[in-house]
C-alpha cells in the first residue's frame, strides 16, 4: 500500500472515518482480549462499535438523537475499515504479515466467524476466487460453497450468506478507497 492511497481515502472520507477506524479496531481487539470465550458475536463488534460511536459523535455534536441513515451507513464503513486494519496490526505483531491484503482480511473474518472449523486453505480459495473473478462479479453460491468445502464441521448457512456479505463489503470498501 502506497502512502497516495492512504492520502485518497483521507481526501474522500476524511481523517475523522481513519482515526475512529482505528480507534474501533483497537477497542474490539481489547475486548477480544477480554472476552475471547465469551464474545460469540465478535465479527459483528467493529460494525456494531462503529455505529454506536457515530451516533455519540453525532450526538455530541449536534446535542440531539438523530437517526440517519448517514450515520449507519458511515458506521458501517468505519466498521469495514477497522476489521482491516485490526488483521492488519493482528499479523503485523504475531509475525505473519502476508503480501496479500485480500487473503488476510478474508482470513481474519472466517476466523472470527468460525474459528478453527474451517481448513487453513479456506481463505486461500476464497482470495484466489475473488481475485480471479473481481469483486463486483462474485457469485455468493461459488463462496459459499468454497466456505462449505473448506469446513471441518457443520456450518449454518445462514451464517456463511452473512460471512460472504461482510467480505464482499469489507473488500469492496478498502477498493473503492484506492
Amino acid at each position: 500500500m502506497d502512502f497516495s492511497y492512504i492520502l485518497g481515502f483521507i481526501e474522500t472520507h476524511g481523517l475523522s472515518t481513519l482515526l475512529l477506524s482505528i480507534l474501533i479496531a483497537i477497542i474490539s481487539m481489547v475486548l477480544d482480549k477480554i472476552f475471547s470465550k465469551k464474545l460469540k458475536l465478535r465479527l459483528y463488534l467493529p460494525f456494531a462499535l462503529g455505529i454506536v460511536l457515530n451516533f455519540a459523535i453525532n450526538f455530541i455534536i449536534n446535542k440531539a438523537f438523530c437517526f440517519s441513515f448517514d450515520i449507519v451507513s458511515a458506521g458501517i464503513l468505519c466498521g469495514s475499515i477497522s476489521s482491516a486494519i485490526s488483521s492488519l496490526i493482528r499479523q503485523i505483531f504475531s509475525g505473519k504479515l502476508s503480501k496479500n491484503l485480500t487473503q488476510s482480511i478474508i482470513s481474519e473474518i472466517l476466523f472470527d466467524a468460525f474459528g478453527d472449523s474451517l481448513k487453513k486453505d479456506t481463505s486461500k480459495n476464497l482470495a484466489n476466487y475473488i481475485q480471479k473473478t473481481t469483486i463486483d462479479f462474485c457469485v455468493k453460491e461459488d463462496m459459499s460453497k468454497i466456505i462449505l468445502d473448506g469446513a471441518n464441521n457443520q456450518i449454518d448457512k445462514i451464517d456463511i450468506e452473512e460471512v460472504c456479505n461482510l467480505i464482499l463489503a469489507s473488500l469492496g470498501s478498502i477498493n473503492k478507497s484506492k
